[in-house]
């Protein structure tokens, strides 16, 4: 497994899909990206001049 750094973590935030299970405030971003059997999730809030990563998670895609 390739450790993620913050360079996939940009991936995730621009090319992901949303992913969000529940409402988020407005200036909060939640983003997913699958890779092969693996879903990962950003979490970040916009901060006007940054982006605040606030949660990082890998977990495995179930057909349902």
């Amino acid at each position: 497994m390739k450790t993620k750094d913050l360079w996939d973590v940009l991936e995730i935030l621009e090319r992901g899909y949303d992913c969000s299970r529940s409402k988020r405030k407005a200036n909060v971003l939640e983003r997913c990206i699958r890779r092969g059997n693996s879903v990962f999730k950003a979490v970040a809030v916009d901060l006007e001049d940054y982006f605040l990563l606030i949660h990082f998670g890998k977990f495995t895609y179930k057909k349902r």
